[in-house]
């Protein structure tokens, strides 16, 4: 797998076997790029999804506050929702304490800054999560989405509260 390093949508990105990948599939304008192990997610991840998958944990100054499991269309490996994937909100309860874990660890890197606003993105290749993607400036859905006013909403009081948790932001 070939990503660009500051893609987006999963515009870019190229999955082939290594025995097939030639330069020329790269589009040269999303450079630089960087390559990526394939994560066979098709087993899913137990009690949460089945098949392959995408379980992005939204981290807010060190907590995950909410999860949902973004999947490929069929035929496609990519979950992008802007590459005709779908997702589904998965509540905190059912998501697996070795991503919780697995999120925790990563978070360690970063408690010098704050606020801290984020997105980590695993794929689960048996019983085992494999970081896929970090996001410093993740997708919310739009307003006109299903599922807006009855989970996305919180998304919202989730930033102000981690913008305003800043000391400095907080003596103005």
């Amino acid at each position: 797998m070939v990503k660009p390093v500051y893609g987006q949508e999963g515009n870019g990105i190229v999955v082939v076997p290594k025995a097939a990948f030639d330069f020329g599939m790269l589009d040269l304008s999303q450079a630089p790029f960087f390559a990526q192990e394939f994560v066979d997610s098709s087993a899913g991840i137990a009690g949460v999804v089945e098949g392959l998958h995408d379980l992005r944990l939204y981290v807010f100054n060190g907590k995950v506050k909410m999860a949902e499991v973004r999947r490929p269309k069929q035929g496609s490996f990519l979950a992008n929702i802007a590459q005709g994937g779908n997702l589904f909100q998965v509540k905190l309860e059912d998501v697996p304490q070795s991503a919780l874990d697995c999120a925790a660890r990563i978070d360690t890197t970063f408690t010098a800054y704050s606020p801290r606003i984020y997105t980590v993105d695993l794929m689960y290749c048996g019983k085992k999560p494999y970081l896929v993607e970090l996001n410093s400036q993740p997708g919310v859905p739009w307003r006109e989405w299903e599922q807006y006013d009855n989970y996305y909403t919180k998304l919202h009081g989730f930033v102000i509260d981690a913008l305003l948790s800043k000391s400095d932001v907080n003596q103005a």
